[in-house]
């Protein structure tokens, strides 16, 4: 069995399921758990970042790249949230200091994609960002018709 902290939870535009990504409590590794939870799953056991899991995690036979991260989950267990010091630790452990380094890539000036030729080996990573560095924009998104 192995134990990963949650680190990220994304939602589809699918409402009934999400997206958790996790770090190896001992080795540091990046774990994407398939098939995805559903919402009322997180809900009911309050999975969010920083809870803790265990479980039998095994490469998912279609994975491709860059989607390295995605394992097929067995026994899943919730064991409650993880400390404060926890957190921040398998964070700091993770983390890259850009995305170029993170991803292994060079990129332009105000590029905002890595594009499929880059044939990146990973599909998520942590960077450290200074908070003064950081802005949060609301944007309205256009339907097309």
């Amino acid at each position: 069995m192995r134990k990963i902290i949650i680190t990220d939870l994304t939602r589809f535009s699918n409402e009934k399921f999400v997206c958790i990504a996790g770090i190896d409590i001992e080795n540091g590794e990046c774990i994407r758990p398939l098939p995805y939870l559903t919402i009322a799953d997180c809900k009911k056991s309050n999975i969010l970042p920083g809870a803790v899991l265990s479980g039998r995690f095994k490469s998912s036979p279609g994975m491709q790249i860059p989607h390295t991260e995605d394992m097929i989950h067995e026994n899943l267990m919730f064991h409650g949230p993880c400390s404060d010091d926890d957190f921040r630790s398998v964070l700091s452990n993770s983390c890259t200091k850009s995305i170029e380094k993170g991803f292994d890539v060079s990129l332009s000036r105000f590029q905002k994609h890595i594009s499929p030729e880059s044939n990146v080996t990973k599909s998520i990573i942590t960077i450290s960002v200074h908070p003064s560095r950081i802005k949060v924009v609301r944007m309205h998104l256009i339907k097309q018709k």
